[in-house]
């Protein structure tokens, strides 16, 4: 499918429900007067119930991605403090790479990246706009090309859990996602809460073993890195259309020049039209192959902007399915002006 077609295709099919930058202040709130008693999205626990209390600022977008300012009412301290203990642990260190070399503001104004070697760091001080690499000479972290004028640092991430890495993601999403379209988002619920598919897989009689390989089937992403100066946001896009065993979702969150796009299914009418055209089927039939909104901003970008001055966009997909701790290490070239190396003894 060509450029003009996949541009059809998302204007002809899906429409904005969900759009924000970090830099807006915006609190989300389910409840449509304050007098209302506030009830948490992920367990459902009720404000002054006697066990369940509201007092912390829950981030709808974790903090660690540099979101300060759109915050959520509708999460409760409990599940705020796990999932900030849990998930969102394994989510920055999965950008630890990044949060050391992009300004990505955390809960303090600058990033340090320590590695195996306690000689070797990263330091980002963000809002002073200045990154100190110390590295060995042999290391291998760093080459620099003073001809022309770029530098290529392959460092390794801290470890992370890659599903526990799309669990933290479906958790934005589900933070993000407009009150009146929640229902429809079980795909992602299931994920953030494996509890509930034994719940949802004896309503439709299905084998929950075998509805989990769809789940872990989606749990990837396509991740587009777009260079030129960092911009971090999140839309949500939603099917307009029906098409069947189309996504119902797209979610796409861009985290400086990092952009991520998930695919969230119905999975409720999936099933159900598929028990109607073949009556005693119990299997959810998901598109994997099916197209991708980055794509369309890729050859855009490809199209329009100077990638000998910025770089050249890169377009990948990237798996979250495994269960085991691992670490990232893939070069990330830059380009300079000028360049002062200090030797220390």
């Amino acid at each position: 499918m060509n450029y003009e077609n996949r541009l059809d295709y998302f204007e002809n099919n899906y429409e904005i429900i969900f759009g924000a930058n970090f830099n807006e202040t915006l609190q989300l709130d389910d409840r449509t007067d304050n007098q209302e008693l506030k009830k948490c999205r992920f367990c459902k626990a009720v404000e002054n119930d006697g066990i369940h209390t509201f007092n912390k600022e829950a981030h709808a977008i974790s903090r660690c991605l540099g979101n300060k300012k759109i915050v959520s009412t509708y999460e409760c301290d409990d599940c705020n403090s796990n999932f900030g203990m849990t998930i969102e642990n394994d989510l920055s260190s999965f950008f630890s790479v990044a949060r050391a070399l992009f300004p990505i503001e955390g809960r303090k104004p600058s990033y340090t990246l320590c590695t195996k070697n306690p000689n070797e760091f990263i330091k980002n001080d963000i809002r002073k706009k200045h990154i100190t690499i110390q590295s060995g000479i042999d290391s291998g972290t760093v080459q620099v090309d003073e001809l022309n004028k770029t530098l290529t640092l392959t460092q390794e991430s801290q470890s992370f859990k890659p599903y526990e890495v799309y669990r933290a993601f479906c958790k934005i999403f589900l933070t993000l996602i407009p009150l009146k379209y929640l229902d429809e988002a079980i795909h992602a619920n299931i994920a953030l809460n494996p509890e509930s598919l034994n719940e949802f897989c004896a309503r439709f009689g299905m084998v929950p073993s075998e509805f989990q390989l769809n789940i872990d089937m989606m749990a990837r992403a396509h991740k587009l890195f777009i260079p030129g100066p960092s911009l971090s946001d999140a839309q949500i896009f939603r099917s307009k259309s029906g098409l069947a065993n189309h996504p119902n979702f797209i979610f796409i969150i861009r985290i400086a020049n990092y952009a991520y796009e998930f695919h969230y299914f119905d999975i409720n009418k999936i099933i159900t039209n598929a028990k109607k055209e073949n009556p005693g089927e119990n299997k959810a039939k998901l598109d994997l192959n099916c197209e991708s909104l980055l794509k369309v901003i890729y050859t855009s970008l490809l199209n329009n902007i100077d990638q000998e001055k910025i770089g050249t966009p890169k377009i990948t997909l990237e798996s979250f399915q495994g269960r085991k701790a691992i670490t990232n290490k893939a070069p990330i070239t830059f380009g300079f002006h000028s360049m002062e190396k200090k030797t220390h003894k």
